[in-house]
């Protein structure tokens, strides 16, 4: 038998091949390294999953976008999230089709059937509900505004509980640090709700 493409040249990066069909990850750290690339070595940022056996993933800037929008732009946020990632045959490349890895975040839609509907479970105790984000701003000294600004800042029209926690805790320890901590939170306290 043959040798294959793969095993003359293996990849230490997840390739389009990996994600097809697609597959879910949970993120275990994201940093920046070194990558040799067609024009010599250039910085990028390198994410890894909780399974060892799978292979870290070179993020672009489209994909970077797709969790940021979800899980916020601070990275370290992102740890313990889940993604999906998948082969998108539309992705070009200097004008060529050549097919890439994308990022989507799981919706709850497509939570096991076993879990109850989403209708019917409360929301965990860690994320906020959107009456509950807009308190918490109010209490450190925002409106309802400065926090719709924020998501829309972040091309979101419409708050959804499980993807914005992040943006309101964010908007609430920005709000504490501008004022000095006012209301009996520093800007590294722990955020009551």
């Amino acid at each position: 038998m043959g040798i294959t493409r793969d095993q003359a040249f293996p990849s230490k990066w997840l390739k389009k091949e990996d994600v097809d069909p697609a597959r879910r990850f949970t993120i275990a750290t994201i940093y920046q390294d070194e990558v040799q690339g067609n024009y010599g070595a250039e910085t990028k940022v390198i994410v890894t999953f909780t399974d060892p056996a799978v292979k870290p993933l070179i993020l672009n800037a489209t994909n970077w976008d797709a969790i940021g929008h979800a899980y916020s732009d601070n990275t370290d946020l992102w740890v313990g999230k889940v993604v999906e990632l998948y082969h998108d045959p539309t992705v070009m490349n200097k004008g060529k089709r050549v097919g890439g890895i994308r990022v989507r975040i799981p919706t709850e839609a497509a939570a096991p059937a076993s879990a109850a509907p989403a209708s019917a479970a409360a929301p965990p105790a860690d994320v906020l509900t959107f009456d509950a984000a807009i308190a918490a701003v109010v209490a450190a000294g925002g409106t309802q505004e400065t926090l719709t600004g924020a998501l829309q800042a972040q091309g979101i029209s419409a708050y959804r509980a499980a993807r914005d926690t992040a943006t309101a805790r964010r908007v609430v320890q920005e709000l504490n640090a501008a004022q000095g901590g006012v209301g009996g939170l520093s800007d590294d306290s722990e955020i009551p709700f």
